[in-house]
């Protein structure tokens, strides 16, 4: 990760769901559609999660700089045990946020190219074996780089999260 702002971070980790929207609705199929709807609305909560958490540690800490909050879930555990399933929602594990909308789409795709010519969907089933590890390797990073990386930098005391943050993550969650 060379972007050192966790906003801006954020922002490109939300990227993959419009290639992936694309794909299923390229597919002119209506598992593919179903699949791209599904797909933006479990994105969208997760984005919703992933700013949630970013702004509650710019608020804790004063600051979107990465290598300035290294290491706040060490601090901040609740924030830490609250983002971990927003993780799982990126990381396409089985049953839990994009996982079950991307299969649909990859199959949509795929049972189109299989019944045409045509190489445009070719290169979409292409962006869509790409785009999760590709996203996997970056959510991964980011959450290693923020919760996890050891860090005594912390002049002042950083207070964990208060109940009306916890039960706005908690409901982000139930939506995944």
């Amino acid at each position: 990760l060379k972007e050192k702002d966790i906003r801006k971070i954020s922002a490109d980790i939300t990227y993959y769901a419009a290639g992936i929207f694309l794909a299923g609705i390229s597919s002119v199929t209506e598992e593919g559609t179903t699949g791209s709807l599904l797909n933006m609305f479990s994105s969208a909560v997760a984005t919703a999660g992933l700013f949630v958490i970013c702004t509650l540690i710019m608020y804790a800490t004063g600051s979107a700089n990465i290598e300035r909050i290294k290491g706040i879930g060490i601090k901040m555990p609740k924030l830490l045990m609250l983002s971990l399933p927003i993780y799982a929602a990126f990381c396409f594990i089985p049953f839990i946020g994009n996982f079950v909308p991307l299969l649909l789409v990859l199959n949509a795709t795929l049972s189109s190219f299989i019944n045409s010519d045509n190489f445009v969907l070719f290169l979409i089933i292409s962006e869509i074996i790409i785009i999760p590890p590709a996203i996997f390797s970056s959510i991964t990073r980011f959450f290693q780089k923020i919760f996890l990386y050891k860090n005594n930098i912390f002049k002042r005391e950083i207070k964990d999260i208060r109940a009306g943050s916890e039960i706005t993550l908690i409901l982000i969650i139930l939506c995944l």
